[in-house]
């Protein structure tokens, strides 16, 4: 986690394979905080800042290498799976569909191998 100009906090995650150390996946969000009346970003207050700090880092999930564009899916890919309606349960306090809802869709179209 490291900070994301004055009003984000980045963060960054890298999962590696147990054994081995390779690294499978890697994500990177950015969290801002946004006052209710206003609707405007809001600086992070000192306090929270103070908490987080500890666990602010300067590295990066990916570096430029990693940044290239993700081709786009066509009609004749092995695996497509359409047609993805949320469900109410799926869906945050903001009506966002909640993160780890993706990752388990993701996680569903995967095929199983015997």
């Amino acid at each position: 986690m490291t900070s994301s100009g004055k009003n984000g906090i980045r963060r960054d995650w890298i999962m590696r394979d147990y054994t081995s150390g390779h690294i499978l996946i890697r994500a990177t969000s950015t969290w801002v905080m946004m006052n209710k009346t206003s609707r405007r970003l809001s600086k992070l207050p000192s306090a929270v800042r103070m908490e987080l700090q500890p666990q602010f880092h300067d590295g990066f999930a990916f570096t430029g290498d990693d940044l290239a564009k993700i081709d786009k899916l066509n009609d004749d890919a092995d695996y497509i799976c359409a047609g993805l309606t949320p469900r109410y349960n799926d869906l945050d306090m903001n009506h966002h569909v909640n993160n780890v809802k993706y990752l388990g869709w993701i996680l569903e179209s995967v095929p199983a191998y015997a």
